[in-house]
């Protein structure tokens, strides 16, 4: 007897679990074919929309040499190229965007990717980026755990469509039980201020405006929001960061004033200005209002970092150090300002005298014993490096190349690390993708007489005239290809 009803009690469980395995597969198999409708309803209503616009995007994506860092914002290469288009196009017809962001390296870029895709939809991609790799180790553990066998598990996880559909109601629901969380990594959400109150909701919106890349919408609400709470400092915070990313240095500056007025001791306000300045050149300017925030808050490791970032660009190592020294202990569990310490030791080859100052916090700090780890293995850094670059590079390629986007490599204009200038143009020969060669064609300046002074700025990216000689690559480039055809004059 007792074993017959053990034998029925295995049947129902093996029903049960058959049952149960049936209608996940039958669910993946729904979303599977819901998501291949919705892709292709997708791709042909942007045709329809482009061929009755006669519109192209271009999304320019990676580092400082990228956002133009070197030169005024009009004399960027993305604005150049702009510029170059309109006059063989008319003003109208293809747009370039330039998300570049400076110290971005491979995984931060990555990890923007499909919310760039997905809010922007470009038809190619202008892809310049691994030169900060060298100082700027955001993601390298990440990238070393991903080559595990639990991470490759973990991979093929990833790609169960009902999996992912889990992550997401997880994630919205996470995310409105979460709203005041700063969508920026370098604004710290304990800034939140006091006076939010209960008239907040504008500013919520706004921030998850900006998570899905609508600035447009995300100012109108932060506008809204200060109507409703004048006092709330970060919301003209965010209004001048805004207004920053969209190369408008004047609104920008005034926002920040406003909040400086509004709410003196929020001191992100502070900085805002000084990063204006520090991307103008104006680094007596920058400085005075870095401290300015320091004054609010000594332990503000942003204002620190933008001092010694300051005096990075011209070419005052000493001073930088200085700073960068002072930004870490200030707040040593923050990354910032280890970044920029490693570039300056990195770039005069000083590693004993970095693992001297990074070794004592390394016993209380996770952060300075991943810097010593990396520093430590010297040796081996640079293969290490190009490793990682070449992982995540491809990984923009093929997620490209999934939601039919034209990729464009291009490789740095100045001859340091050589090495990766080789890595990127054997992934773009590899994947059959296109490369502008402005590694090449500089050198061919060179050999023609000219002088890399007149090119260059101080801390070695390119001035007006370097970013002309690159857009006029890349424009060379897009012609070739015969992208725009459709485009008439």
């Amino acid at each position: 007897m007792v074993y017959k009803m053990n034998g029925k009690i295995k049947e129902k469980i093996k029903v049960f679990f058959i049952g149960t395995l049936a209608v996940l597969l039958l669910l993946e198999l729904s979303l599977f074919i819901i998501g291949y409708i919705h892709h292709k309803k997708a791709l042909y209503d942007k045709r329809i929309i482009q061929s009755s616009k006669y519109t192209h995007t271009i999304l320019c994506l990676g580092d400082s040499f990228t956002y133009g860092l070197g030169a005024l914002r009009e004399e960027n290469m993305p604005s150049q190229l702009q510029r170059l288009l309109d006059k063989k196009f008319d003003e109208g017809h293809i747009e370039v965007i330039n998300r570049g962001i400076g110290g971005y390296n491979t995984t931060r870029v990555l990890g923007d990717l499909n919310g760039n895709i997905e809010t922007i939809q470009p038809e190619i991609i202008l892809l310049l980026v691994g030169n900060a790799n060298h100082w700027n180790f955001q993601g390298y553990n990440t990238y070393l755990e991903k080559k595990g066998f639990i991470p490759m598990i973990q991979n093929y996880i990833e790609r169960i469509r009902l999996y992912k559909l889990c992550k997401l109601l997880f994630y919205n629901i996470r995310r409105k039980l979460n709203n005041t969380m700063s969508v920026r990594d370098n604004i710290p959400s304990s800034y939140s201020n006091n006076k939010i109150g209960q008239d907040n909701k504008y500013y919520t919106i706004g921030i998850n405006y900006e998570r899905e890349g609508k600035y447009e919408e995300a100012i109108k609400s932060y506008q809204k929001g200060i109507e409703v709470n004048p006092g709330y400092g970060a919301t003209y915070g965010r209004l001048g960061w805004l207004y920053h990313k969209k190369f408008m240095d004047d609104e920008a500056i005034e926002w920040y004033e406003k909040g400086i007025i509004a709410d003196p001791d929020y001191v992100f306000n502070y900085c805002g200005i000084g990063w204006v300045y520090k991307d103008q050149h104006a680094f007596d300017e920058a400085i005075e209002w870095f401290k300015k925030a320091l004054e609010v808050d000594n332990k503000y490791y942003l204002a620190y970092g933008g001092i010694g970032w300051s005096y990075e660009q011209q070419r005052k190592y000493e001073e930088a150090m200085e700073w960068f020294k002072k930004g870490i202990l200030a707040a040593p569990d923050n990354t910032y300002n280890y970044q920029g310490l490693t570039q300056v030791y990195r770039s005069h080859r000083q590693y004993d005298q970095a693992l001297a100052f990074f070794r004592p916090l390394a016993s209380k700090y996770s952060i300075a014993r991943q810097f010593v780890k990396i520093i430590e293995r010297r040796e081996n850094f640079q293969d290490e490096i190009l490793k990682w670059v070449k992982f995540d590079i491809e990984k923009i390629i093929t997620t490209c190349k999934k939601n039919n986007i034209q990729i464009i490599l291009q490789n740095y204009p100045v001859s340091e690390p050589i090495d990766l200038t080789d890595t990127i143009n054997d992934i773009a020969k590899k994947y059959s993708v296109s490369l502008v060669d402005h590694y090449g064609r500089f050198n061919e300046l060179w050999m023609m007489g000219e002088k890399e002074e007149d090119y260059f700025v101080s801390d070695g990216h390119c001035n007006a005239k370097g970013y002309s000689v690159m857009a006029r690559d890349v424009y060379d480039t897009l012609m070739a290809l015969n992208i725009f055809e459709s485009v008439s004059n």
